[in-house]
């Protein structure tokens, strides 16, 4: 869980004995329900995919395909700031999906009716109220139609929206220089698609029913990524899910099929990928994949949430899980759909197919033994950033009482960490660190320090 600031008093270092260890949980704080659709038994729909994101004063908002359209959710006190109409004909599971870049949110939907196509709504006049900025349904650059989209991706790291095509046969790519008039750069080719990953646009996209996942360089030649690699995934089901470690050493997959597992893969050498690890629930059959740090975070349908520590790739553990669905355990289409893990406060979203959003409160316990023969403080403090807002570059403070190997690092809204500001050993002392954003997008970062088992993070909010 990211922490606002603190100051950790530790004892001594004299004769010093530490065993670490941690425990994880996923607790409960509020459950709203919005309106579902009961076609038969184990046949529902009201809601699809969430996201988060969290206003320039802090507070955070959970955001959820409904069946109307996407409601925007006020967490402190449960509030329906807005619900963003959309299309509601031809679905009758009423697919959306959504991400946001910066302040922007972007919604695509399988449905055709009201305001189909992608949706950008501005999100900075919250707490109060959103501004709906533009619907786009042109035709992509390959000349396809395009009102239509299953998944979508932003990859912060460089402005560039992905969206699966309307007859999911391959990605659209669009530029977000101007985030309120996305542009058409490119597209990608693929004999299936459904859900798309971009790590500093290296795309990553699952190939459904082909039973594959390909990787696509698309740094260069936005107009017509190359090819990086294919790896069609043996006895495969329908892969429907791709996500990546931050340091992209592994890839994550999952098969929305019944007794397929969850996979991780070594993608160090796209020469030579293989499959290291896997993991299923105890419904059998898992959804959707977020990774933050060394943890997964699943919507497991009917197992409901569950947190998967993949700090070992080739034996992932299941750590946490909350049942969003106890009416059976089966494996059906049926509880979690969704889930978000990014909130700087600790909190996990998790939408359901029956309509529910469950707000969740991720936890981590250290269960950690300090023994020592001397008591005397040991203090390290990571201080807030100043200017914050702040544009361009900005000054971060730390303060530690003793010698010690500290990292002062920053990531995204995504846990991907963007930078290393410092890295090695300090003498006891106040230092001021300065990062220089370059030409990071506007949004919300982390600097995390971290110090044997200390680790500290600040919000920083970082404005064009």
């Amino acid at each position: 869980m990211i922490q606002t600031h603190f100051a950790i008093i530790l004892s001594g270092i004299s004769s010093f004995l530490f065993a670490q260890d941690f425990s994880y949980h996923l607790d409960p704080v509020a459950r709203l329900t919005f309106s579902s659709v009961v076609y038969s038994v184990g046949d529902t729909a009201g809601g699809s995919d969430c996201w988060g994101y969290v206003d320039r004063k802090g507070n955070d908002y959970a955001i959820m395909g409904i069946l109307d359209g996407t409601a925007i959710v006020r967490v402190n006190d449960l509030k329906v700031i807005a619900t963003v109409p959309g299309p509601m004909e031809r679905d009758p599971y009423f697919h959306r999906d959504m991400m946001t870049y910066g302040d922007y949110l972007y919604i695509c939907h399988e449905m055709t009716g009201t305001n189909e196509g992608i949706q950008i709504i501005d999100l900075s006049t919250l707490p109060d109220s959103i501004r709906y900025v533009d619907t786009i349904n042109r035709s992509d650059a390959g000349g396809q139609s395009a009102n239509t989209s299953h998944n979508l991706f932003v990859d912060e790291s460089t402005g560039m929206l992905y969206t699966v095509r309307k007859y999911a046969n391959g990605v659209r790519l669009l530029s977000l220089k101007d985030p309120e008039k996305p542009q058409d750069v490119g597209i990608i080719e693929t004999p299936d698609a459904h859900d798309v990953f971009s790590r500093n646009d290296t795309v990553f996209v699952a190939e459904g029913w082909n039973g594959s996942f390909s990787i696509w360089d698309a740094k260069e030649m936005k107009s017509s990524p190359s090819l990086l690699a294919r790896v069609g995934i043996p006895s495969g089901g329908y892969v429907h899910t791709v996500w990546t470690t931050a340091d992209g050493n592994y890839l994550m997959t999952a098969e929305e099929t019944s007794r397929r597992t969850m996979k991780i893969w070594d993608i160090t050498n796209f020469d030579d990928i293989e499959m290291v690890g896997e993991y299923l629930g105890s419904s059998n059959l898992a959804h959707n994949i977020h990774i933050k740090h060394n943890l997964a975070f699943v919507s497991h349908y009917s197992s409901g949430a569950i947190v998967v520590d993949i700090s070992d790739p080739a034996n992932p553990v299941e750590v946490a899980n909350f049942d969003t669905y106890t009416a059976s355990d089966e494996s059906t289409y049926l509880g979690a759909w969704g889930i978000y893990p990014f909130s700087p406060n600790g909190y996990v979203y998790v939408s359901n197919a029956e309509g529910h959003l469950d707000i969740l409160r991720f936890r981590e316990e250290s269960l950690s033994i300090h023994m020592s023969s001397e008591t005397f403080p040991e203090r390290i403090s990571l201080g807030n950033n100043f200017p914050n807002p702040f544009n361009g570059e900005t000054s971060i403070s730390v303060s530690i009482s003793s010698e010690r190997e500290v990292s002062l690092e920053v990531f995204n809204a995504l846990g991907i960490r963007v930078a290393t500001v410092f890295n090695g050993s300090l003498p006891a002392g106040d230092y001021s660190f300065r990062w220089q954003s370059g030409g990071m997008p506007s949004g919300i970062y982390f600097a995390r320090l971290s110090s044997s088992s200390i680790v500290q993070s600040v919000k920083m909010l970082h404005l064009k």
